[in-house]
């Protein structure tokens, strides 16, 4: 987990003991949690926008331009699952 070793780096320069470095460990899992919960948030988000289109593609009130900020929206979240998902590789 590069995420720790980070933390027990800066520990390292300082006077660390076992239970500051098993302190890292918890915040890291923490870290880690809180970055799927992110994850988990926005593909949640997709999915209901993509459904929301759907809608919108049967509807008798035919708003392209909804569509398109819809459409715009989830491409935007899309973006951010990749980033999350990068941001996941490089520190866990």
């Amino acid at each position: 987990m590069n995420y720790v070793n980070r933390l027990n780096q800066w520990l390292d320069k300082t006077v660390s003991t076992a239970q500051e470095k098993l302190a890292n460990k918890r915040l890291a899992k923490k870290a880690n949690l809180q970055l799927n919960g992110e994850i988990n948030r926005v593909q949640i988000e997709m999915s209901d926008l993509e459904d929301a289109l759907e809608e919108f593609k049967n509807s008798k009130d035919f708003k392209p331009t909804a569509m398109w900020l819809g459409k715009k929206k989830i491409m935007i979240l899309e973006k951010e699952i990749e980033y999350y998902q990068e941001l996941k590789k490089e520190l866990f």
